[in-house]
């Protein structure tokens, strides 16, 4: 089956199984977007490099580490590496 079928039919069902408040239209034509910059590997790459330019300061472990500080008040573990 191909994605532009099977996509909007499994995203019909996901919204309709969890409630979701997402509208097949709206990822229809976000993903319609997503097919056509995919064809124009120029303004594909360049968005790709503005994406992860523009994360700034993030990384899983500082999350983690934060998360772990400011909502559980924990302490890093101290571990020896043999």
């Amino acid at each position: 089956m191909d994605w532009q079928v099977a996509a909007p039919l499994a995203w019909r069902r996901a919204v309709r199984a969890t409630g979701a408040a997402a509208t097949v239209e709206s990822y229809v034509e976000c993903q319609e977007r997503v097919a056509k910059a995919w064809h124009d590997p120029e303004s594909w790459t360049k968005s790709s490099i503005q994406n992860v330019a523009g994360m700034g300061y993030f990384s899983a472990d500082r999350a983690i580490r934060e998360h772990a500080d400011q909502v559980w008040a924990m302490l890093p573990a101290v571990t020896s590496r043999a």
